[in-house]
């Protein structure tokens, strides 16, 4: 009997290991949630001529723009993933891993941690 290569046991290994773990789409919505109040904070702060330094508002205007395509591409990621099109392993993130039960409530929605589409 043959011995499967090293790679393909700890390939086997880290799925077993990362089958318990999931990506809270809560915990994902509430960071974007984070994100645009931030943007309504720097549109708040052009709009009033909140910034004392000459060229602000135009870095404020730029850096929401910026924050904005990337909410934009993180959405998009979110709903890839909902229609099983690329793996949740891309939407894993520290604000968002989910462990075991105490983690998350009853009103979260739980992806599965999956290692390929």
């Amino acid at each position: 009997m043959a011995v499967p290569e090293l790679s393909v046991l700890t390939r086997m290994f880290r799925e077993a290991i990362m089958s318990k773990q999931r990506v809270s789409l809560h915990d994902e919505l509430l960071e974007i949630g984070y994100a645009l109040d931030g943007i309504h904070l720097l549109a708040h702060l052009v709009s009033a001529d909140g910034f004392d330094e000459p060229g602000a508002d135009d870095r404020g205007i730029r850096g929401a723009e910026a924050l904005l395509a990337v909410l934009r591409s993180r959405i998009n990621l979110i709903c890839a993933c909902i229609r099983g099109e690329v793996s949740t392993r891309l939407l894993r993130a520290p604000h968002n891993s989910w462990r075991d039960e105490n983690d998350g409530g009853p009103q979260d929605v739980l992806l599965p941690l999956k290692t390929r589409k």
